[in-house]
């Protein structure tokens, strides 16, 4: 053995164990690295749209309301398409709820009758009605402070 090799290294070559460690980490960070950033790219790249194409929450409403069965109604409701029509008409009238935001009432009585007949989450009811979070709970508490 070469007594300059053997002040330079370990015998058993422990230098050379460290530095392919030192090289295993760097290429494993090197890799996660990529797939955060590359994971990031696709986020930003692709939208999908908030909320899937079908009935906007007006025309839900309407199509339930006026579905020859009134037991569809009751079904996503709780009640009736006339006690819901009576209901909505009575917050009309006395004034407990205007309109806001694009938001008819029966829409917003709809969106309350759900959480109180069902426990419907709010973004479940922000997926079926086509609206933010926002406006549903502006919605929901409205209705639920005038009643």
């Amino acid at each position: 053995m070469n007594p300059s090799n053997a002040s330079s290294s370990n015998p058993n070559g422990s230098n050379r164990r460290d530095d392919d460690s030192d090289d295993d980490l760097r290429e494993r960070l090197m890799i996660a690295n990529f797939f955060i950033l590359d994971g990031r790219r696709r986020r930003h790249r692709r939208r999908l749209r908030m909320w899937p194409v079908g009935l906007s929450g007006a025309d839900y409403i309407q199509q339930v309301l006026n579905n020859p069965n009134p037991t569809n109604c009751r079904w996503q409701f709780r009640v009736g398409p006339s006690v819901f029509q009576l209901l909505a008409d009575t917050l009309l009238e006395e004034g407990r709820y205007q309109p806001t935001s694009g938001v008819t009432v029966e829409e917003a009585l709809g969106m309350f009758m759900k959480v109180i007949g069902f426990g419907t989450t709010q973004r479940d009811l922000a997926d079926r009605f086509c609206r933010s979070l926002q406006t549903v709970w502006s919605c929901v508490h409205k209705i639920w402070t005038q009643c």
